[in-house]
């Protein structure tokens, strides 16, 4: 008799076997881009911050390298393939591209799903024990509207052809985040209202004109293909975002005894 076969896999340790038995987990995919700032240094003291506080328990980064990669390994991107190669099925780059994504963030769901269903199983467990005690316990809830993870994509999808074909993979960017610098009022302090303050002037430095050119090169790709894309495409459904930000040191006054 013929033992058990082994469970299937998806990625080198990832069990899809009980993929059935799993909760439906809430994936939100984002782009966070940085485009006009007074200077190199400036966007790239902000940029640090916010990768700094990117909250790990949360959210999982896939980058364009980390995509190409398990391409790669899976057969999906063909060895030596170049960005306007066609693959020996007839799929173009950018389709190849998506292909990898696409099933990266299947098993990254799927891993987030197992992580729900054991958080559900330890709160029924938790329950069980004080109903035990003779302690009335509060029915463990789940609200599937809220996000269960994020996925932060750095530098993919980043021309328009590769948004319509990450959405031909019934994906898309959710949200999408540009941070842009204000200026700051004439006396120096931060305006009231970041959000009705005027954009600052784009650096003179060369390194910061080619990455506004490169910023405006991939939100265009991104405006593009929801321009193109049919009304029931995923790309429809992304949400821009414009987040201000302006240099101004913040000052904490405190009063002495005497109330200066």
């Amino acid at each position: 008799m013929p033992g058990k076969p082994p469970p299937k896999k998806g990625g080198d340790d990832l069990d899809l076997s009980d993929v059935a038995s799993l909760p439906k987990a809430n994936i939100a995919l984002f782009h966070i881009a940085f485009s006009k700032f007074k200077s190199t240094e400036v966007r790239q003291k902000i940029q640090e911050h916010v990768m700094r506080n990117f909250p790990e328990e949360r959210i999982k980064s896939l980058t364009r390298q980390e995509i190409i990669d398990y391409g790669k390994s899976k057969g999906i991107i063909e060895e030596g393939a170049a960005a306007d190669a066609s693959s020996k099925g007839g799929l173009t780059y950018q389709q190849m591209l998506a292909q990898a994504a696409a099933d990266r963030i299947f098993e990254l769901t799927v891993s987030f799903r197992k992580a729900k269903k054991e958080k559900q199983i330890k709160l029924e467990e938790e329950a069980a024990a004080k109903a035990g005690e003779g302690v009335v316990p509060e029915k463990p809830e789940t609200d599937n509207d809220l996000v269960d993870a994020l996925v932060s994509l750095p530098d993919y999808p980043s021309t328009q052809q590769e948004h319509l074909a990450f959405s031909q993979y019934g994906h898309s960017i959710n949200c999408f985040f540009e941070i842009y610098q204000v200026q700051e009022n004439l006396d120096g302090t931060a305006p009231i209202d970041l959000k009705l303050a005027k954009d600052t002037q784009v650096s003179e430095e060369e390194s910061e004109v080619e990455h506004y050119n490169k910023f405006m090169e991939i939100f265009s790709g991104l405006k593009g293909a929801i321009a193109v894309s049919a009304k029931n495409a995923p790309i429809r459904n992304c949400a821009i975002f414009r987040v201000p930000f302006c240099d101004v040191e913040l000052v904490e006054f405190k009063e002495n005894e005497e109330g200066e």
